[in-house]
């Protein structure tokens, strides 16, 4: 019973300590730091690519979308398709326990038109015409996905993919984002055409 009692006491103080007085400002919550391995600034585009997650760090993401925001990355298995192969990283929101970004990077070979590539890529899972963004890489566009589920409400998707040449293969990366402003898509285009 004693136990009992000493418990209600502390919840009690607690919430009154909690309580805002109107007028008075709330104190800012700390502010989360990305978690993931970062890519560091001189990062060098592999002769040979073996993995997804190194190419983008939540850092990137950050200082493309701004804000802050934290995450693990888990490098999935990869596929292999004909002459294609794809690398893929997820992001996982350390507030929701959901994949907040997915980073896809696919090799082929050098004869395989990475404009084309980026084009078929679009196609396989835009649900609305792909926009050109320009940049350095040979083709560049974003394109709304189909809604993902956090927690339990829907989120709008946009896909931003980027097809390029480089060490002798043809080279696309898409990065799955949720639907931010034009200028944001521009950014991330640049930053994956640079590290491809």
């Amino acid at each position: 019973m004693r136990g009992i009692l000493i418990t209600a006491c502390l919840l009690t103080c607690v919430a009154a300590c909690s309580v805002q007085v109107a007028g008075t400002p709330r104190a800012a919550a700390p502010v989360p730091h990305p978690t993931s391995p970062a890519a560091p600034p001189s990062f060098k585009s592999p002769d040979k690519v073996t993995a997804a997650c190194p190419f983008v760090g939540v850092h990137d993401i950050v200082a493309a979308i701004g804000g802050a925001w934290s995450a693990t990355t888990s490098e999935q298995p990869p596929k292999k398709d004909g002459p294609f192969t794809t690398y893929s990283c997820v992001y996982t929101s350390e507030f929701h326990d959901a994949a907040a970004f997915q980073l896809y990077v696919v090799t082929g070979p050098a004869d395989r038109s990475p404009g084309q590539m980026a084009d078929d890529w679009a196609k396989q899972g835009c649900t609305n015409a792909a926009v050109a963004i320009p940049g350095p890489g040979e083709k560049e566009l974003y394109c709304d996905l189909p809604d993902a589920t956090v927690d339990g409400m829907p989120e709008q998707v946009t896909a931003v993919i980027v097809g390029t040449h480089s060490h002798g293969e043809s080279r696309l990366a898409e990065l799955d984002l949720h639907k931010v402003r034009a200028d944001v898509y521009t950014k991330i285009a640049t930053l994956l055409a640079g590290r491809l």
